[in-house]
C-alpha cells in the first residue's frame, strides 16, 4: 500500500524514479559509454564527468507524471549515431551533423550538435541505448528534460531575442499612444 502511495505521488509530482529506487532526475546530465562494434550497448560510464553523473547501469527505468524529452548528444568524436529503446522497441535513431560537444555546457548552449530528441509522454520507461553508426567507443551526454522545447541553460536564438524585442516595443508604443 505504502509504494502504490509513493508511486502515485511520484506520478502526480512528474518527478523520475528509478525501479531500484535510486532517483534519476529529470534537469540533470547523465554520461554514457560503450565500446565495441555498432549494436554495442551504451552503459553507465562508471564515474561522473564534464557536468555530468554516472547513471548506473542500463536499463534506466523511470516513470514521468507529464510530458519530457529523451535527449542524448554525441560526445567527443564526430560522426556517432545511436538507437533508442524503450523496453526493447525502438523510439528512433539520433542524427549526426559531425559537431560534437565535450562538457553538458556545451551540450546544453551547442546549436546544430549530433543528438537525438524523442518526447515522451506520461507514463513508464526502460530506456537502453546502442551505437548505431560510428566509432569503436566513446562517451555521450543525455539528460530527461521536463521542458520539452529546450535544455537545460540553452541560449535562445538571436532571431528570437530580436522577436521579442520588437513585441515589447511595439507594446510600448501603443501604451504611449493611448496615453
Amino acid at each position: 500500500m505504502f509504494k502504490k502511495f509513493i508511486a502515485l505521488m511520484a506520478l502526480c509530482l512528474g518527478v523520475v524514479t528509478t525501479a531500484q529506487s535510486a532517483a534519476i532526475s529529470s534537469d540533470t546530465w547523465y554520461l554514457g559509454v560503450w565500446s565495441g562494434p555498432v549494436g554495442t550497448s551504451v552503459t553507465g560510464a562508471g564515474v561522473s564527468a564534464a557536468g555530468a553523473i554516472d547513471p548506473g547501469a542500463a536499463a534506466w527505468t523511470f516513470t514521468l507524471g507529464d510530458e519530457h524529452t529523451l535527449r542524448v548528444f554525441d560526445c567527443c568524436a564526430d560522426g556517432d549515431r545511436f538507437e533508442v529503446f524503450n523496453f526493447g522497441s525502438s523510439l528512433g535513431v539520433s542524427n549526426s551533423t559531425g559537431n560534437t560537444c565535450n562538457t553538458t555546457a556545451e551540450c546544453a548552449t551547442g546549436v546544430n550538435l549530433s543528438r537525438g530528441d524523442f518526447v515522451l509522454g506520461a507514463g513508464s520507461y526502460s530506456i537502453t541505448m546502442t551505437l548505431f553508426a560510428g566509432q569503436g567507443s566513446g562517451n555521450l551526454f543525455f539528460i530527461v528534460n521536463d521542458t520539452p522545447d529546450s535544455v537545460p541553460g540553452q541560449v535562445p536564438e538571436p532571431g528570437s531575442i530580436a522577436l521579442a524585442g520588437v513585441a515589447l516595443a511595439g507594446l510600448a508604443l501603443v501604451r504611449r499612444r493611448k496615453a
